[in-house]
């Protein structure tokens, strides 16, 4: 094995766009993901890492991970490290390429699924300071405009004590040692310090 890649691997961390398209290229891992955001248990029945969306016009753009959970929910996770790429016009965009390859002919719009475009950010790109910001329309009355349609935004920078804050402790970290949970320690280590996990980094830098 290439000892260059080797040490490039051990500096990657699961936000790190490389690391993120094995780490969270299982059904715990991602499920371990949306059961911390959302406070439930989510099952999901299929997932795809790092597809080419396109519109009409040619447009593309790669989602890194859209999941399908078992209530028809459709959610799109995207880890950004640069504020350009995180921008509140890049989620409207996700949302719309979602919408439109989801809707078929002659389907009855209350079939269109709930859409979560969810950025998991390195900097605090909204600048609240907060964990978490969950962003969806809302009319003059203060009800909820009820399209179906959420998009939270995710601060890697601010953790704290809760299950959400030390999840984005471990998304940080270089050395699975350092993290909290069980499920992602384990995934880190197998890529960073096994022989087949060593082997699989190695071909993907190859490549």
């Amino acid at each position: 094995m290439n000892q260059e890649y080797l040490e490039f691997v051990k500096a990657l961390r699961p936000i790190d766009d490389i690391f993120m398209k094995v780490i969270f290229n299982d059904q715990h891992c991602i499920e371990l993901l949306f059961n911390i955001i959302f406070e439930e248990d989510i099952s999901i029945t299929e997932w795809h890492i790092q597809d080419e969306y396109r519109n009409l016009h040619g447009r593309t753009v790669i989602m890194d991970i859209v999941a399908s959970t078992e209530n028809g929910n459709i959610i799109d996770v995207e880890m950004e490290r640069s504020l350009k790429n995180a921008s509140p016009l890049r989620a409207r965009f996700h949302a719309s390429i979602l919408d439109s390859s989801l809707s078929y002919v002659n389907e009855k719009w209350e079939k269109l699924p709930e859409i979560y475009v969810i950025f998991i950010c390195e900097k605090d790109v909204l600048e609240t300071n907060r964990l978490k910001n969950h962003i969806q329309r809302y009319g003059e009355d203060g009800e909820a405009f009820k399209d179906k349609v959420h998009i939270i935004y995710m601060n890697v920078t601010k953790e704290d004590e809760t299950p959400l804050g030390k999840l984005m402790h471990d998304l940080r970290c270089e050395n699975h040692e350092d993290m909290y949970d069980e499920v992602l320690k384990e995934r880190v280590r197998y890529f960073k310090q096994k022989e087949g996990g060593k082997k699989i980094m190695c071909d993907m830098m190859e490549k």
